[in-house]
């Protein structure tokens, strides 16, 4: 399936098969952990990495912005990996002004908040509630709220044939909390078992699975 409707508290929301969550309610995209200038940040360092990893994410937004309507853009965390480097020009011009960005800052978002704004993020927070979810970077439980989170990148180990398995990026969710797959595709997948009697909806080429 390209995408997985679930009801979460009263809260209709959909898994995509493009790393993000869509709550249609409040016409929000969520994600996680885009790492924007991750790659100008390895090539300062020596390390050849395109900056066509950064475009092909915010390709992957456009083709989102195409299937769901969109007025915000929530992420939870890592929208920015590393200050101010020549990738954020390119997000700053391919922003588009009708929607309203808001963060939950990311262990890697260490700019000023007003860094921030210059480059049109409109909202930055160290949290955010809104009806009965929680967002957070860091899985904070909170009875009171559905904890979503990102920072863990999580993926889950899938058999592949009879002698070979793979890993691939997954949504995580239990109960109490739904952890993000990191919404770029320059990342490593962490497979541990970070929720306790968890679903796990993985992205399977351009498919999601549940397991």
């Amino acid at each position: 399936m390209k995408e997985i409707e679930l009801l979460i508290r009263g809260e209709k929301i959909i898994l995509t098969n493009d790393r993000a969550l869509y709550w249609p309610d409040t016409h929000t995209l969520i994600l996680s952990d885009l790492h924007l200038g991750k790659s100008a940040h390895f090539r300062k360092h020596g390390i050849a990495v395109p900056q066509a990893v950064n475009q092909k994410d915010l390709q992957r937004l456009n083709r989102l912005f195409s299937r769901y309507e969109t007025r915000r853009i929530l992420v939870v965390g890592d929208l920015i990996h590393a200050g101010i480097n020549s990738d954020l020009g390119y997000f700053k011009e391919w922003m588009d002004p009708a929607h309203q960005w808001i963060l939950v800052k990311g262990n890697h978002d260490r700019m000023s908040n007003d860094l921030f704004q210059s480059i049109g993020v409109s909202v930055v927070v160290n949290e955010w509630k809104e009806g009965p979810f929680l967002f957070t970077h860091e899985m904070e439980m909170d009875p009171n709220y559905f904890c979503i989170a990102g920072h863990l990148h999580p993926g889950k180990e899938v058999q592949i044939g009879l002698k070979r398995s793979m890993s691939f990026p997954t949504f995580v969710i239990n109960d109490g909390a739904l952890i993000l797959p990191a919404y770029s595709e320059f990342t490593g997948l962490d497979c541990k078992e970070h929720l306790k009697k968890a679903s796990y909806y993985v992205l399977v080429n351009d498919e999601l699975l549940k397991f």
